[in-house]
This record gives C-alpha cells, sequence and structure tokens, in this order.
C-alpha cells in the first residue's frame, strides 16, 4: 500500500474470545475441495473495498488489498475463482471455487454450500454462505465476537463485469467500515461458515472490486511509507517491539507496480541487514532471510500485513536499534531488482533531536487522505514526506 492509499485504509481490531452463528445454511454441495489451478485462462486481480477477517483471537474489519486470480475455462461457460476472500490461502491454503459467466460476459455466478477448506481431524468443512454478521459485546461494551447469520434463502452470490474495463465488483453487499469498532461489524455480504459447530469461518466480503491486475515489468519502486510512531517497544523483559509501515504499490513515478514482486529488509545501525531467523519466525519461514517477499508480510502470521516484529525488547544494555531503524524496498521483475531509497525512523528522543540539528529538513512532500500531492499542507489529515541533507527521507502524519 502506497502513499495514495496509506490514509485510507482505516483498521478496526479487537480480541475476540468467541466467533459464531446462530442458523446453518443450506447444506454443502459435498464437492471436494479444489486446490489445484484449473486449466483456462488465468487472470490476475487487484483486490480493493471492506472486508472481516477473523484470526484465532484477533478480528479485523479493514479495507482490503490482497491478490485474486480467476482462471476462464475453454468453456466460455466456467470460471474458477482463486483464494474467493482475502488472504484466505494464509489459513486455507490455496483454494479455488466454481462458477459461471453468462454468455455476455457481465455476470458471474458463485453458488453457495461450495467447500473451501476440509479439517480432517474435525471431519469438517468451511463453506461458503451469504449472510450477515453483527458484533457480540459485554456489558462494558467491549467487543467479544461476531455472529454470522446465513441467509439459506440466498443460493448464489453474483458479481457484475464491465465490459469494457473488465473490473468485477461483488453484487449486494452492505457494511460500514468508516463507523469503527464494533459498529463496523454490522454488515451483508458473502462469507464462511465451519459445519461442525456453526462457527463463523473466518472472513466475509460486504464490498470487494475486482481490478485486472498490471502487467510487472522491471521499475525502481518508491519508497515505503513510515510514519513518526512507526517503532513501538513494549519495554517490558519478555516483551517484544514492532515496526508500522507499508510497502509501495507504486514506482518513483507514481506508475502502478505488482505487490507481488516487492520484497523489503531491515537494517539496524550503520545499516547492517537484519537477519529474521527462522527459528523465531516459525510460522512464517523456514530458513534465515535478509529480504522478506511481499507473500509473507502480507498477511503471514509474524508479520501481520503492515507490521513487522522483533520478538524481544529493544531496551537495555544491548539494543537491536540503539538509534534508528531502517527499511529499504525492492522490486524484481524478469531478474531485474531495483531498490528504493532507504527510509529511517529513530527510536530514541536523542536520535530525533541529533537528525533535525545536523541532517536538516531540505524538502517536503505533502499528500492528503486521498493521495493528492501538494507543496503545502492540505486542511485535514496529511502525510508529510521530509528529504533531509543527506538524502534521506522520513514520513511524519500532520493535522491542519
Amino acid at each position: 500500500m502506497g502513499l495514495a492509499t496509506a490514509m485510507t485504509a482505516v483498521a478496526a481490531s479487537q480480541p475476540t474470545v468467541a466467533t459464531r452463528y446462530t442458523n446453518r445454511v443450506q447444506q454443502p454441495l459435498n464437492a471436494p475441495v479444489i486446490t489445484e489451478q484449473p486449466e483456462g485462462t488465468a487472470v490476475k486481480y487487484k483486490r480493493s473495498g471492506e472486508g472481516i477477517y477473523v484470526d484465532g483471537d484477533f478480528m479485523f474489519a479493514a479495507e482490503q488489498n490482497a491478490r485474486t486470480t480467476i482462471v476462464y475455462a475453454e468453456d466460455g461457460t466456467t470460471v474458477y475463482i482463486g483464494n474467493i476472500f482475502n488472504d484466505c490461502n494464509t489459513v486455507m491454503g490455496e483454494t479455488w471455487v466454481q462458477g459461471t459467466i453468462n454468455a455476455d460476459g457481465t455476470k458471474i455466478t458463485v453458488p453457495m454450500g461450495q467447500t473451501l477448506f476440509h479439517n480432517p481431524d474435525i471431519n469438517a468443512d468451511v463453506v461458503l454462505a451469504w449472510g450477515t454478521t453483527s458484533p457480540e459485546v459485554n456489558d462494558m461494551g467491549t467487543l467479544m465476537g461476531v455472529n454470522f447469520t446465513p441467509d439459506a434463502s440466498v443460493t448464489e452470490a453474483t458479481y457484475t463485469v464491465d465490459p469494457e474495463t473488465g473490473v468485477i465488483t461483488l453484487d449486494g453487499g452492505e457494511g460500514a467500515l468508516w463507523m469503527g469498532s464494533p459498529d463496523c461489524y454490522n454488515a451483508t455480504g458473502l462469507g464462511c461458515y465451519w459445519t461442525d459447530d456453526n462457527t463463523f469461518g473466518s472472513y466475509m466480503d460486504w464490498e470487494l472490486t475486482l481490478t485486472p491486475a498490471i502487467e510487472a515489468v522491471p521499475a525502481v519502486p518508491a519508497n515505503p511509507t513510515l510514519f513518526e510512531d512507526s517503532w513501538f517497544d513494549d519495554g517490558t523483559e519478555d516483551g517484544y517491539s514492532c515496526l508500522d509501515f507499508y510497502l509501495p504499490d507504486t514506482d518513483v513515478d507514481g506508475n502502478p507496480i505488482d505487490p507481488e514482486f516487492v520484497s523489503f529488509s531491515i537494517f539496524t545501525d550503520g545499516d547492517q541487514l537484519f537477519t529474521f531467523e527462522a527459528e523465531t519466525y516459525a510460522y512464517d519461514l523456514t530458513e534465515d532471510m535478509t529480504e522478506i517477499p511481499y507473500s509473507v508480510y502480507h498477511g503471514g502470521m509474524d508479520f501481520d500485513d503492515s507490521r513487522v516484529y522483533f520478538y524481544r525488547t529493544n531496551t537495555g544494555e544491548n539494543p537491536l536499534f540503539a538509534e534508528r531503524i531502517g527499511i529499504q524496498a525492492y522490486y524484481t521483475v524478469d531478474g531485474v531488482k531495483n531498490a528504493s531509497e532507504i527510509v529511517y525512523t529513530y527510536v530514541s528522543a536523542v536520535a530525533v533531536d541529533d537528525l533535525a540539528t545536523t541532517n536538516p529538513v531540505t524538502s517536503e512532500r505533502f499528500y492528503n487522505v486521498a493521495g493528492q500531492q501538494g507543496t503545502h499542507a492540505f486542511n485535514g489529515m496529511n502525510i508529510v514526506v521530509r528529504t533531509h541533507a543527506d538524502g534521506t527521507t522520513s514520513v511524519v502524519k500532520v493535522v491542519k
């Protein structure tokens, strides 16, 4: 997510101890899970819109920014949608559902009840269902979970295809992400559920647009986005620290790039590469790595989409980052690898004061919440990109 979308991605997250729904939808189609890409013409799409994602003890209502592939079969009627929900491959692995497209190519229909995932240990499936979600709160008004009520009268979900642009839009969903938690969990759309205990199956789309992805060509990526408060350290002996950031979705000239070809590295003081050890990042890595691909960063359990964790506190005699932490993005297409500048944030007030004294700001660029760029601050929230005397950049949020 680049500067144009950094401030439009509004997300709400709260711990949840229960996710359930009240009534069983129609019986599954009893079809096997499709885990391999079917034959046909594959087209990649960029997701945008709003939805819900539940992962273990955490629940999110947020904007979508993953990728989806649709395979158009040779018969001209059958289509297969891969990873139908945002990041569903993180939990379910590669999964495909079958649908049909009408003769003029303007409507895709997907039957409900299709199996997305099977757990042989409990002999249960996750299946598609159209329905509504609602927040579950305690007496103190704290969000505790989400309820999902399927609409058994809806036997299929439909998507409208723009014949000129190829953009695909989910029909009929409704939600209010901008309202914040817990109200943002009142939604109607395409979801899924577990067949054994009627619990919500972790995903729901109430607003979705699929835009054909661009053809990837070599380009120099724009800089990653860091904020003044991107660094966090809980400061306890057995605690953790983390860095929040967005990887670029444009090149240095503002042209869109495909995030699937983006990766990043973290730099410690003295611009030394930080090594992510597989033993620590056991959920996502099988070997030690100094460069993390987008596929791990986006949806990985240790990386959490727009955050990377460091499983130790930065305080004490041997901090990971004594003064600053740096991040650099790479864009690798057809064996050609280009890098952004290294962008820094400072982990101590002393370092920030030193920067202002020894490395003053030479220019500033302002971005509003719509991604528009200007030489002066806009009314409301601004993302300010500052270039310093040594050529490095820093990013802060400013409200005018």
